[in-house]
């Protein structure tokens, strides 16, 4: 009171109408019985929405095993291109076949770079650069895992010319895309549905 008592008559008056200006339209939004119940709950409500959207984990088991059948794919559609770059012929080149499989699978390859972002901030954030490194060294290491022990199968059997022409004609048919059979579809559609949402 001192300082409003020490204002200028002016100023007493301009705070005076604003704070009547303020009553009156918070007053108004309160009053409205309609609206009220709403709007409680709206503001009641609004820090712990914004708080759960901020801290919630971006890690988590499905969408890790997801990130690592798309890697391994990835590493084994890469591998083999590598390892048979010779065996191409018909105008098509290795980074052309690599391609065109990615594009191919474009939906799911791009909603694994987005987790695998994120995932890495997150342990950024949780625990720093040696968090995030160990992070990245375990996720890349599962995926060249499964992916090897695959490879090994695809060329144990024949010469090397006839395992190439044998797993490009598969990798061209479309047997290593994602599609509704392969047994983790549903996880790695939910993948793409989480990634979509960032």
């Amino acid at each position: 009171m001192t300082v409003i008592l020490n204002m200028p008559n002016q100023a007493i008056q301009s705070f005076a109408m604003l704070t009547r200006t303020l009553r009156s339209a918070y007053c108004n939004v309160i009053n409205m019985n309609k609206f009220k119940p709403l709007v409680t709950l709206l503001v009641l409500l609004a820090p712990l929405i914004s708080d759960a959207q901020q801290h919630s984990p971006v890690a988590s088991e499905s969408r890790d095993a997801s990130l690592a059948y798309v890697g391994s794919s990835n590493f084994i559609v890469a591998s083999v291109v590598n390892k048979c770059a010779d065996s191409f012929r018909g105008g098509k080149s290795a980074k052309e076949f690599t391609l065109e499989w990615q594009e191919r699978n474009a939906k799911y390859v791009v909603a694994a770079a987005v987790y695998m972002d994120k995932r890495l901030a997150e342990a950024l954030v949780d625990g720093g650069p040696e968090e995030r490194k160990a992070v990245f060294d375990e996720v890349t290491s599962v995926s060249r895992e499964y992916g090897k022990e695959t490879l090994q199968g695809l060329f144990e059997n024949g010469s090397k010319q006839e395992a190439c022409d044998r797993v490009l004609g598969l990798i061209g048919d479309g047997v290593f895309d994602i599609t509704p059979k392969v047994p983790m579809y549903d996880e790695l559609e939910a993948l793409t549905t989480w990634a979509q949402q960032q």
